[in-house]
């Protein structure tokens, strides 16, 4: 029987940050897709190219009693641009529906179509050490290379870790903001491109 093999076996990596939301009312999902999508683009963590977008899974089940589910699977990557390559930021993304349905809601004096259903979003921001192996294969540097890392770079790797930590609460934030769930840091602010559950 094959082994399977977890995706960062053999590499070093740190858990910066993560977060589950579950959402139960009704909103739109594709906007919410799309909102996503474009948070994730404009961070620089999916390139421009559509058909590169690291989406791994998609599963759409329907069901006329339950209404339809959806599995989504996203895992990104970005490179800082000050790491010298030697740090890359991960961020695992998934996104489970149940029971999604389209309805008719009043929004703003009028009806629009929307979905009712459960959402849950899963997110994890994994700081990577050495993503390409580099400091592994060398025979004289991998011996020092926890020293490098956490010694003399210690200022480098604080920095990466504190900001993929602020990439995964601003991500979080959008989210909430999206749903109107009360977030608890006062000094983040959205631009009006990110509108609230339906768009306009």
């Amino acid at each position: 029987m094959r082994k399977i093999k977890h995706r960062y076996e053999g590499v070093e990596y740190y858990n910066a940050n993560s977060f589950k939301l579950v959402f139960k009312d009704v909103f739109s999902f594709e906007y919410l897709y799309k909102l996503l999508h474009e948070w994730l683009l404009e961070k620089g963590y999916a390139p421009t190219d559509d058909s590169k977008f690291g989406e791994v899974y998609y599963l759409q089940k329907e069901d006329p009693k339950s209404g339809k589910g959806v599995t989504i699977r996203w895992r990104l990557s970005k490179i800082p641009e000050d790491s010298s390559n030697l740090f890359r930021y991960d961020i695992d993304i998934d996104i489970n529906v149940l029971g999604l349905k389209e309805v008719e809601v009043p929004y703003k004096n009028k009806k629009i179509k929307g979905d009712q259903g459960e959402i849950e979003i899963q997110c994890r921001g994994n700081l990577i050490m050495d993503p390409e192996g580099k400091w592994e294969k060398n025979s004289w540097l991998k011996p020092f290379k926890k020293f490098i890392i956490y010694k003399l770079l210690r200022n480098k790797y604080d920095k990466h870790r504190f900001d993929l930590y602020g990439d995964v609460e601003k991500f979080q934030e959008a989210i909430k903001n999206y749903f109107q769930i009360p977030a608890y840091s006062k000094d983040v602010k959205f631009s009006e491109f990110w509108e609230k559950r339906f768009p306009e």
